[in-house]
């Protein structure tokens, strides 16, 4: 397997924040992203509010992805789904515009990542659909709260991520590799861990779990494309 890990910015642990936004307030971060306050991570933002992970297509390739999320469930658990060139996703926020809050976005064209832009107005089609998939950025702070130790927010960063040797289930032409993220444990934190994530269902079930003399690994599932996370 391959490893990638992230810088993310560092929120701090109360409410305030560095960046002049309520970290503890989900309208207040995206109205800080939407007016370009800011770009960074959104790991840390809005505690106790699910986040989510964004893949936005055109029509024509929407039912083969919807298809590709429901046979892959662990890795694409959908949260929401809009309707062609709706920008707004009302089950999960009345006031979001999924052109403007988030804090990067990737562009890519023929499957090749082209551009990095903060705002896809300029992209935006009559014919897009916005998927919304559960990240588990959501369960972190619930293994916190519960006093696991999670070492990488310690250390600024995000969770590593893998590149498995699994294939997910296609779907027309969506396909590839499971990419998983794993945390670190204790052996007598992991039974914990287990039953706190196991409560998260949307936003990756643990895959498996490996044991060793000192650490104990919870692998969480994520699906191969390159998304961005939001709130």
């Amino acid at each position: 397997m391959t490893t990638t890990q992230v810088q993310r910015d560092s929120l701090g642990t109360d409410a305030s924040s560095p960046h002049g936004f309520d970290r503890l307030d989900p309208r207040a971060a995206r109205h800080a992203i939407r007016s370009g306050a800011y770009r960074g991570y959104t790991a840390g933002i809005a505690p106790g509010r699910v986040q989510a992970n964004v893949c936005i297509l055109p029509r024509s390739m929407a039912e083969d992805f919807l298809l590709y999320c429901q046979r892959n469930p662990k890795p694409c658990p959908l949260l929401a789904r809009s309707d062609p060139g709706d920008p707004h996703l009302p089950t999960l926020a009345e006031d979001l515009d999924i052109r403007t809050d988030i804090a990067r976005y990737h562009v890519f064209e023929h499957g090749e990542l082209v551009k990095e832009v903060t705002d896809i107005g300029a992209y935006w089609r009559d014919d897009l659909v916005t998927f919304a998939l559960g990240c588990s950025f959501s369960f972190e702070e619930a293994l916190v709260q519960a006093g696991l130790r999670l070492r990488f927010l310690e250390r600024n960063n995000v969770a590593a991520v893998y590149q498995t040797t699994i294939d997910t289930v296609p779907a027309g032409p969506f396909r590839g590799p499971l990419m998983v993220t794993m945390r670190a444990f204790k052996p007598a934190d992991a039974i914990r861990a287990v039953q706190i994530t196991s409560r998260f269902p949307a936003v990756h079930l643990p895959s498996g779990t490996s044991t060793s003399a000192t650490n104990f690994l919870l692998v969480s599932c994520e699906d191969n494309t390159r998304r961005k996370q939001h709130l």
